[in-house]
């Protein structure tokens, strides 16, 4: 999906990229959301974005080109469910004013609401291979089938499972007349059954082992995530897109990848 903005055409050849690893073939969809523009505009806008596609990338197939009508989120959703997309591809794009950027952030979050399939949200234009995939995981059973998808996605990727954990309790546990050194105990004892439960979690299912690497914290500082420097970040959310999904889209220097499940 594009608005052809400044990167669009670098966005696109970047995607063309990624479907040529994965057998896949690209799609573009570009929504007019105006319903100002009359038959004969719609149809000059069709030929002027297939124009300029066209003209950078001229192997591009003309009928893989779709320009709708409609509202932004629920028009991209139906092209995808149309052509049965299996990933679609968003730009994140930076290089705007902070009242547009808002009204972006809204778009992304209501585009991955309604898609129905991953959505994979480009931070940048330069192409990668992602060899490495973060992927965050609650150990549920929605995340055994998100982490299926992403391996079957990226057959050649290494995936890291980051599960999140922390005491609920933490904060009470000195009230409830625990010592430093008790709670430093009972904190390793927690972090160790969590350790077991996510080894486990990857023994009992049919996830492909030998690419996988798990990886516990409490939290995922942007510092972090720097370090571990993964090519693309991944995680499934249920109902509302999560503040936490949210402030990943937005804070995260690699693509980010969110799929909304029901």
């Amino acid at each position: 999906a594009t608005d052809f903005s400044q990167n669009s055409i670098p966005i696109l050849q970047k995607a063309i990229e990624l479907a040529s690893t994965m057998d896949g073939i690209v799609h573009v969809v570009h929504v007019v959301e105006s319903s100002f523009f009359t038959l004969k505009n719609k149809e000059y806008i069709h030929l002027q974005c297939l124009e300029k596609i066209t003209k950078e990338i001229p192997s591009f197939v003309k009928e893989h080109f779709h320009c709708v009508e409609g509202e932004l989120k629920s028009s991209i959703a139906e092209v995808a469910k149309a052509i049965n997309a299996t990933l679609l591809i968003i730009e994140n794009n930076q290089n705007k004013y902070l009242a547009e950027k808002i009204f972006i952030g809204s778009d992304v979050q209501s585009i991955i609401k309604q898609a129905g399939i991953p959505v994979l949200v480009f931070k940048h234009t330069h192409t990668l291979e992602y060899k490495s995939i973060l992927i965050l995981t609650d150990l549920s059973d929605t995340s055994v089938q998100f982490i299926e998808r992403m391996a079957t996605l990226f057959p050649k990727a290494r995936l890291t499972l980051l599960h999140l954990w922390n005491l609920p309790v933490e904060f009470r546990l000195s009230l409830y007349g625990l010592e430093k050194e008790d709670i430093e105990e009972f904190k390793q004892r927690c972090f160790q059954d969590t350790n077991r439960a996510i080894e486990s979690f990857v023994e009992k299912n049919a996830l492909p082992k030998e690419r996988i690497h798990t990886l516990l914290l409490e939290t995922l500082a942007f510092e972090t995530l720097k370090e571990i420097n993964p090519e693309m970040v991944a995680m499934h959310t249920s109902g509302a897109i999560s503040l936490f999904a949210f402030n990943l889209l937005k804070e995260s220097f690699t693509d980010v990848l969110v799929h909304k499940v029901d």
